[in-house]
């Protein structure tokens, strides 16, 4: 397959979806470093006319995306448009761009099952969708790195291309050896990796085998860093896919694996992915999404639940919120709210415990709610006036006074 036809094939795909992007030159400035593979057509001219030139307009930007589905373009750059009172014409250029936004949307679409020419193009482009990982990923055997040493040598290696670029008048072996190794030396000194070769921590913590500091002739340092800088890419795609597993629907997920990817968050602090994943599966508020949110959270360290906690504003599902309020010791029940009225009347047990951590004020608030329900919970109205018996006559004098 010729790299136009895949570049083709892909857009497609995304025209057929309706992602269009309408940008002027100053956007696309913006994203024209992301953009990785392109087909550029022939410069336009399309016009609109109409009794007003808000009826110009607005039929003007559906024949926009009319001409963009024509011609199988995802971006269309429009230059110097002319307006008069009823009339618009506009210059634009028809683009299929694969952008890394583009490129990504693509590798999470086809984690599975994907069609042959579809997996031409990706070929074609040297793009590895998530098919791959994800097999890996049911099968058990997908890899979880140091993800601490992974940013921090992907920052690195950006720098000392960045530095070597700058002195490239000069790219000696001198020069490739002193940018390599200062920024190498420094994420040594960051893991207190001094006593082990560099070689053996890649393959430990990021399962990289590459063997650094082979210098050749012409900047051999800086060819190990572009190298290197290539074997990182795929543990991108990786880092990605641990996101994007905890996005696909219960049915699909591998939960032993979502767990090791959950441990590997707490383990290196990224408390944000972890609270992301807890609230979505919290928001969902469906039973299946429901028991992974419970399977999720019970596995993790109680430091780690707590600062979940502290971000969730609760009350909003019923199951999970009973759930949390009975899962958790009394100090952090007081971070769960549940509407006391569906605890009245579908958990006597767990009302009281409830009712009990109340301010004396929503006490008296609720018992008010209770007074005016036409069935009451014989068990729970005794209980309430043994224990706030006072609070209850308070209640029914406010009803006698009024």
């Amino acid at each position: 397959m010729e790299k136009n036809t895949a570049v083709k094939t892909l857009v497609d795909i995304l025209v057929g979806e309706e992602l269009l992007n309408i940008v002027d030159s100053n956007s696309f400035d913006l994203i024209r470093d992301e953009v990785l593979h392109y087909i550029v057509y022939e410069p336009k001219i399309i016009y609109s006319g109409d009794n007003s030139l808000k009826g110009a307009i607005e039929k003007l930007k559906r024949k926009e995306k009319e001409f963009m589905k024509k011609f199988g373009a995802n971006y269309l750059l429009v230059d110097n448009p002319s307006f008069n009172k009823n009339f618009v014409i506009e210059k634009v250029t028809p683009m299929a761009i694969l952008g890394k936004k583009e490129i990504d949307y693509l590798k999470r679409k086809f984690y599975k099952d994907v069609p042959r020419n579809i997996m031409d193009a990706f070929s074609e482009l040297e793009i590895e969708p998530f098919s791959k990982l994800y097999r890996k990923y049911l099968s058990g055997s997908l890899e979880m790195i140091n993800l601490d040493l992974f940013f921090e040598l992907k920052e690195s290696i950006k720098k000392a291309k960045e530095l070597y670029n700058f002195c490239g008048n000069n790219p000696s072996t001198d020069i490739g050896r002193i940018v390599w190794g200062k920024y190498i030396k420094s994420v040594l000194n960051k893991f207190k990796f001094e006593e082990e070769g560099f070689e053996d921590i890649l393959k430990r913590e990021l399962g990289i085998d590459i063997k650094l500091f082979t210098f050749y002739a012409y900047g051999g340092a800086i060819y190990d860093v572009y190298v290197l800088d290539g074997k990182l890419k795929k543990l991108e795609d990786l880092v990605s896919f641990y996101d994007f597993v905890f996005t696909l629907k219960p049915s699909e997920r591998k939960f032993k694996k979502d767990v090791e990817i959950l441990r590997l968050y707490e383990r290196f602090g990224m408390q944000d992915k972890i609270d992301t994943i807890l609230l979505r599966e919290y928001s969902c508020n469906k039973p299946d999404h429901n028991v992974l949110f419970v399977r999720y959270f019970s596995s993790l360290l109680r430091d780690t639940q707590q600062k979940f906690l502290r971000n969730l504003k609760s009350g909003n599902n019923v199951a999970l919120d009973i759930y949390l309020f009975c899962y958790l010791p009394k100090e952090m029940k007081g971070k769960i709210k549940i509407d006391p009225l569906y605890l009245y009347e579908n958990s006597s047990r767990i009302f009281k415990e409830y009712f009990d951590l109340m301010p004396k004020e929503e006490k008296i608030s609720v018992i008010r709610e209770i007074q005016k329900l036409d069935k009451g919970n014989k068990y729970l109205d005794e209980w309430l006036s043994e224990k706030y018996g006072d609070l209850v006559k308070e209640v029914l004098l406010e009803d006698v006074l009024q």
